[in-house]
């Protein structure tokens, strides 16, 4: 019988606990937390004959999709086009191997879409597929490691522009050179069909979240290493929670250092990522200076939203003495030079944004209110927010219109696959498994 039938939930706010170490690069992994990726519409750009005989040559290694297997799986990721159509990554219940479906039914049977080329990926039995999805067509993907480990001799990237009927895969990262503790891809993402971007993390220890982040302006054919613990143009301290670029030059991290510091950390770029600078977000309107105040151990949870000149996070803050944190929504729509705000309806929970307007949040008020989640909707942009449902399980809604959402729900070590069709006043189960 599954959490849906039987079980409360454990609903933690996520939260990276990084370990004293003796050397730089060698401590606890951080707990990778999911980073909301943009997608905008795509810019084409013209290429002449004589452009063409300019490029680079390389080699192009293609694939088909892997044999399929009828298995029940176990959704590890989700993302949805509309009521019918979407991709998820999955651990396979009978191989326990990762595989890249599709779906056209609401997610209940999926289609094998694997690259055959990534299956043989060292490693490849004991990964997790991360991807992301331009449209039902178009998408990206790469594998990241289930538990801590080094990096592999290479490390390639794979792209579809035919729904996963055929891949293509990358040149392998340029990581030879780049010596560490991990090698953990995170956070993968593209602003149009050739700027992408890839976060991965090195390693961890006295409060330090090492990363890299790799770009490309080619759909993902080839990538640059444009940050990395060596050299010293992002903070390396601290929990990297965030990352997104709006377009090729301009993109945005946030981080969350866990109390260890007082104040803010959020950093901007508009070079590609060489160059970072901080970015101030006024104080929420509690207090004058709230982020500066030693009693007051804030962070930013992550990206909740990213079109044009828009970006929504989320922020966290926990006072001294106070057992339940407080949390908001800053929203900016002019690239940063101003912020607005909005408070969350709980402390602990998962909120998802279809729009700037229109969030939803799954939640409750004490971190070990295992018995608590409520649904609450909101849209107008979180200036007030409705009860909808309460649950017996915890996770994060994601919806494609006011009626139809899904949510990978779990309780303890237990999960099941929910879906509304009535805005979340009702769900049912799901029983996801792949068709041959």
């Amino acid at each position: 019988m599954s959490i849906f039938n039987r079980l409360d939930p454990v609903l933690a706010l996520l939260c990276l606990v990084l370990v004293a170490c003796s050397l730089p690069f060698f401590g606890s992994a951080p707990v990778m937390e999911t980073a909301y990726t943009t997608s905008t519409e795509p810019v084409m750009t013209d290429i002449t004959t004589q452009q063409i005989s300019q490029l680079p040559t390389r080699e192009v290694v293609l694939s088909t999709p892997i044999a399929s297997l009828a298995q029940a799986v176990t959704l590890t990721s989700l993302k949805m086009f509309d009521a019918n159509n979407g991709w998820a990554a999955a651990i396979g219940e009978f191989d326990q191997v990762p595989h890249l479906l599709r779906t056209g039914d609401s997610g209940i049977s999926w289609q094998e879409m694997t690259p055959a080329g990534m299956a043989t990926e060292a490693g490849f039995a004991e990964s997790t597929i991360i991807f992301t999805a331009m449209d039902l067509d178009t998408i990206w993907t790469t594998l990241t490691n289930r538990s801590p480990a080094p990096q592999a001799d290479s490390l390639f990237t794979w792209q579809s522009i035919d729904g996963g009927a055929t891949w293509s895969r990358s040149d392998p990262l340029p990581v030879t050179d780049l010596a560490m503790e991990l090698f953990m891809p995170d956070n993968i993402g593209f602003s149009d069909r050739n700027n992408g971007w890839l976060l991965v993390h090195n390693g961890a220890g006295m409060n330090h979240d090492y990363v890299s982040i790799f770009t490309t302006a080619n759909g993902g054919a080839s990538w640059t290493r444009v940050v990395d613990p060596f050299k010293d143009n992002l903070m390396m301290s601290c929990s990297k929670t965030g990352l997104v670029f709006l377009d090729a030059l301009n993109g945005w991290v946030t981080i969350d250092c866990h109390g260890v510091k007082a104040g803010i950390d959020f950093y901007s770029t508009a070079d590609g990522g060489h160059t970072w600078q901080a970015v101030v977000l006024p104080s929420p309107g509690v207090e004058p200076n709230y982020f500066d105040n030693f009693d007051n151990a804030c962070g930013l949870d992550g990206i909740l939203y990213s079109r044009a000149n828009t970006l929504i996070v989320s922020l966290t803050c926990m006072h001294y003495g106070v057992s339940n944190p407080q949390r908001w929504l800053y929203t900016t729509q002019n690239d940063g030079f101003s912020w607005s705000w909005q408070s969350l309806p709980g402390g602990y929970g998962e909120i998802f944004l279809l729009s700037p307007t229109q969030a939803w949040f799954l939640g409750h008020i004490n971190q070990q209110d295992d018995d608590a989640s409520t649904l609450y909707s909101s849209m107008d942009g979180g200036m007030n927010w409705g009860q909808v449902k309460n649950v017996n399980w915890a996770g994060t809604p994601q919806f494609v219109d006011p009626k139809n959402g899904w949510v990978l729900a779990r309780a303890g070590l237990e999960s099941a696959f929910v879906h509304t069709t009535d805005g979340g006043r009702t769900w049912a189960e799901i029983n996801a498994s792949i068709q041959p």
